[in-house]
C-alpha cells in the first residue's frame, strides 16, 4: 500500500466537484462576534479542522487531500489542527501507526499555509494496546512529539494582536487516558496567561463545554469522564479570570456554540465527519474559518463537498 495517494490536487477538486452531489457543498452557520468596544487592529483569517482520523479505509485519505485542497483556498494565513489527526494509534499494532503517522504527515505536505498540530487521544501509541512497550520510542505522546519534532505538546504564539494557546488534554493511565491537564502544563498555562495583554484563542481536543450526551441520550445524561475534561470547572475559571475570548474544541464530531460569561466555546465538527461514514448525527465533514477583526471574529463551518464510500 502507498502511503501517500497517488493523486494531485487537481484530481482532488475535480472529485469534490462529484462527490459533493450528496452533501451540498458551502457554509454553515456563520456567525460574527463582536466587541463591546472593538480595538483596531489587523485583519486575519485562520483554520480550525479537527477529527481527521486519516486511513487508508474508506478513502479517508482522499476525503483529507480533498479536505487540503479546499482548505487551502481559503487563503488563510496558518491553519491548526484540533487533533484525533490518526486512526488509531491507542489500539493498533506498531507498524499500522507508522503508516498512518507517514500517511498524515505526507498528506499534510499539501497545506499552502503554516500548520500547528493538536494532541488528540487516538495519536497516543499503545495506551490502550497492551503489546506495545512503554519502552517504544513512540509510546504515547512520543509519536505526535517525533512526528512534529516539538519538545512538548502545548504551546503558544502571537500573530497579528492575538494571543494563541494550544492544550494538551490527554493524560496517560494505566490502560488509558483521561481528559485533565498534568500539574506541569496547568502551570505552565497559568504563567503564560498571567503574563499576557492580548485577546487569547485557546484550543484543545476534548471539550470543557459539550451537550454531546444530552443531544444522543437525553438532557439528564452528563458527559461520561472521556466525553468533556474533567478540570473543565478549573480551565473555565482560569479563562474568565485571563483575558480569553474564545476556545476551538473537537472530540465529538459535531458543531456546538456555547457563549458563557464572555467566552465563546465552539466545536468545529469533524473533518472525517461520522470517521468517514458520512455525517455525524446530521453535522456534515467539513472545517472552520475564524477571521479576525480587531477583537471581533466571524466563525464559519464549510463543508467541502465529500461523499462517503462505502467499503
Amino acid at each position: 500500500m502507498q502511503d501517500k495517494p497517488s493523486f494531485t490536487r487537481r484530481e482532488v477538486l475535480k472529485m469534490g466537484a462529484v462527490t459533493g452531489a450528496g452533501v451540498a457543498l458551502g457554509t454553515l452557520w456563520p456567525f460574527r462576534v463582536a466587541s463591546a468596544a472593538t480595538r483596531k487592529g489587523s485583519r486575519f483569517r485562520f483554520i480550525h479542522y479537527t477529527d481527521i482520523h486519516v486511513q487508508p479505509e474508506l478513502a479517508g485519505a482522499r476525503g483529507y487531500a480533498q479536505a487540503i485542497a479546499h482548505m487551502n483556498g481559503q487563503k488563510a494565513d496558518f491553519a491548526i489542527s484540533g487533533g484525533d489527526l490518526v486512526f488509531d494509534s491507542l489500539k493498533t499494532k506498531r507498524d499500522r501507526c507508522e503508516r498512518l503517522w507517514k500517511l498524515y504527515t505526507s498528506l499534510g505536505n499539501d497545506f499552502d499555509m503554516p500548520v500547528y498540530q493538536t494532541l488528540g487521544n487516538h495519536d497516543n501509541l499503545g495506551l490502550s494496546n497492551p503489546d506495545i512497550s512503554s519502552s517504544d520510542p513512540d509510546y504515547g505522546k512520543k509519536a505526535f512529539l517525533n512526528r512534529f519534532q516539538q519538545n512538548h505538546t502545548y504551546r503558544s504564539f502571537d500573530h497579528k494582536g492575538w494571543h494563541f494557546v494550544i492544550l494538551d488534554s490527554i493524560l496517560p493511565q494505566p490502560g488509558g487516558w483521561k481528559p485533565v491537564l498534568d500539574e506541569e502544563q496547568m502551570a505552565w498555562l497559568k504563567s503564560d496567561l498571567a503574563g499576557n495583554k492580548l485577546p487569547v484563542i485557546v484550543t484543545l481536543h476534548v471539550p470543557i463545554l459539550t451537550f454531546i450526551t444530552q443531544i444522543t441520550h437525553g438532557p439528564m445524561t452528563a458527559p461520561g469522564e472521556h466525553l468533556a475534561m474533567n478540570d473543565g470547572k478549573a480551565l473555565r475559571e482560569l479563562f474568565e479570570a485571563s483575558n480569553v475570548k474564545l476556545v476551538l474544541q473537537g472530540h465529538v464530531h459535531i458543531r456546538e456554540h456555547f457563549e458563557y460569561n464572555g467566552i465563546n466555546y465552539i466545536t468545529s465538527g469533524a473533518v472525517c465527519g461520522s470517521w468517514w461514514n458520512g455525517p455525524r448525527l446530521g453535522h456534515p465533514e467539513g472545517y472552520a474559518t475564524v477571521d479576525i477583526d480587531g477583537d471581533s471574529f466571524d466563525w464559519k463551518y464549510h463543508t467541502y463537498g465529500w461523499k462517503a464510500v462505502k467499503s
